[in-house]
């Protein structure tokens, strides 16, 4: 994508029929938010914590009763290969140059996601947590809250909580591009940030959408993002107010 962006623009397609596929099209811009510096957030009480030590999972007798509940159960159901693995041509395991545990946090399930740049700076979210590491060995560079990284945005962390993060990375303009969600039905709101370095932990421009663009009583659920060399696309689940998924409205449309 080009560096240069100054104003997000949201096209929305809507198909009228199954049997047309001619689409009408709605044009929203949103403004500049505001920037911030990931690394100078005042996040005080968001505390890192080590462990130097591997935690025993279960006690010795819950990991006997496990064994002997898979050896049962491998001798009652033995695992057979089907024909079709035997004509096929096996594949090598991977190999794994570098592994940590980028982060973690209490909440299920954590929804994380993660981003890695050609500068070896990786940028890991989960809930309502953003991460910066060294992509080589691992180490926090630093980690703070999702709702004080967006507060530029001016939504009250109380009402409008923050969830549902996604962060990419751009090769061609060498920087790093976010999305989260900020509270749901009348007050959800869908918002954007992108690095304007290749340092994540430096400063970030954001955007906001209403989540109820189509003045349709729906909120934006769910978001997930790709890029190509000129544009920026999300998509999500259009949710009626006060509703689950299931009973929802979810329109074919497409955001750039």
């Amino acid at each position: 994508m080009k560096k240069s962006l100054f104003a997000i623009i949201l096209l929305i397609a809507f198909n009228h029929s199954s049997f047309a596929q001619q689409a009408k099209v709605k044009k929203y811009t949103t403004p500049l938010c505001g920037t911030v510096v990931l690394k100078d957030v005042d996040d005080k009480y968001n505390a890192l914590i080590y462990s130097l030590e591997m935690p025993e999972p279960d006690a010795q007798a819950e990991q006997k009763k496990l064994a002997e509940i898979k050896a049962k159960m491998q001798k009652t159901f033995p695992h057979q290969r089907s024909a079709v693995q035997e004509r096929t041509t096996s594949v090598g395991a991977p190999v794994v140059f570098v592994s940590y545990v980028s982060d973690s946090m209490s909440g299920i399930p954590p929804d994380n996601y993660s981003a890695v740049s050609d500068s070896n700076k990786s940028v890991c979210v989960m809930n309502d947590l953003i991460s910066v590491h060294n992509a080589t060995t691992g180490a926090f560079l630093t980690r703070k809250t999702l709702s004080l990284f967006s507060t530029s945005i001016g939504l009250s962390p109380g009402t409008y909580y923050r969830y549902d993060p996604k962060v990419v990375y751009d090769p061609q303009a060498d920087r790093f591009i976010c999305i989260m969600l900020c509270g749901t039905n009348a007050t959800n709101y869908i918002a954007m940030g992108f690095s304007n370095t290749n340092d994540p932990s430096g400063s970030w421009a954001f955007y906001k959408f209403p989540g109820n663009f189509a003045n349709d009583t729906t909120w934006f659920d769910y978001p997930a993002i790709s890029i190509t060399q000129n544009e920026v696309f999300f998509t999500g689940n259009k949710i009626k107010n006060d509703s689950s998924w299931q009973a929802g409205f979810n329109p074919n449309f497409a955001f750039r």
